[in-house]
């Protein structure tokens, strides 16, 4: 029973994938291409490739919070320290750039610093 389980969850995720691209791709309607990928990304929450097209709709859309909070999750499951510090390091200065909250882009900047000492060097 279990393996049906795992094969029904892939399926969705597979079809919410296909829907986003078509939204995406063919007509053009990023609104609805993300709502998909946004279910892919619930029963898929560790998969890198569905965060990078979030990323890429949430930047075309400037959803700026939810740009940041997807670089965020990213970074948290990106392997290479320098991808994650640089994914951090994106989500800063669209804080500090894009809305203005030189605060948080500072808070995030130091807690990035202060999870990959090596950057200092």
């Amino acid at each position: 029973m279990g393996q049906f389980l795992k094969e029904g969850i892939v399926c969705q995720i597979l079809k919410s994938l296909e829907i986003a691209k078509l939204y995406q791709k063919e007509l053009g309607n990023s609104e609805q291409a993300i709502s998909y990928y946004e279910k892919a990304q619930l029963l898929s929450p560790k998969d890198i490739s569905i965060l990078n097209e979030l990323e890429i709709l949430y930047n075309q859309l400037e959803d700026f919070n939810k740009l940041i909070q997807t670089l965020e999750l990213k970074a948290q499951l990106l392997t290479d320290f320098k991808e994650s510090a640089e994914t951090l390091y994106q989500a800063g200065t669209i804080y500090e750039d894009k809305l203005d909250n030189k605060e948080k882009a500072s808070k995030l900047y130091k807690e990035t610093l202060a999870k990959y000492p090596e950057l200092k060097e």
